[in-house]
Order: structure tokens, then C-alpha cells, then sequence
């Protein structure tokens, strides 16, 4: 699969929530292609979860380095640093 952007992948949820709902109003909830899209829908919200919160996590990271190299440069060097 290849790379989405998240909000591509927002879009395509959107859209494929739309469908689901639509064609299980018109032939049910139990019809194939209901639990089709239902099962599709499943997937990409899974890959959504995944991605977002890897995201989430990275950034995260980022600011825990940032204080981390404020605390060291304050501690090693004496230095003044600006706080976030």
C-alpha cells in the first residue's frame, strides 16, 4: 500500500463511511456489500490508528530530546538556555 497522507486517508474514510451508510439504508445492514464496506472501513480506520499515533508518538520524542538537550546544556555548560 503506498504512502497517504493523513488527511487523505480522513477524505477516504469520509467517503467510504458515506457509501456504507448509504447502500445499508437501501439493502440492509446484513447485505454483502454493507459488510464489505463495513470490513474495508474497519481496515483503513485501523491504518489511521496506527499512523496517527505514530505520529503522535514521534512528536513526542521531539520534545522529550529538546528537554532533554536544554537540561544537559544547563547542567554541563552552565548555560542560560530560553525555556519552551
Amino acid at each position: 500500500m503506498s504512502e497517504k497522507s493523513i488527511e487523505m486517508m480522513e477524505l477516504e474514510i469520509q467517503k467510504l463511511r458515506y457509501r456504507m451508510i448509504t447502500h445499508a439504508n437501501e439493502f440492509g445492514y446484513t447485505d454483502e456489500k454493507t459488510i464489505s464496506f463495513s470490513q474495508e472501513l474497519d481496515k483503513l480506520l485501523n491504518e489511521y490508528q496506527v499512523r496517527t499515533q505514530e505520529k503522535q508518538e514521534d512528536r513526542e520524542i521531539r520534545i522529550c530530546l529538546k528537554k532533554m538537550t536544554i537540561i544537559l546544556k544547563k547542567s554541563f555548560f552552565g548555560l542560560e538556555v530560553q525555556s519552551m
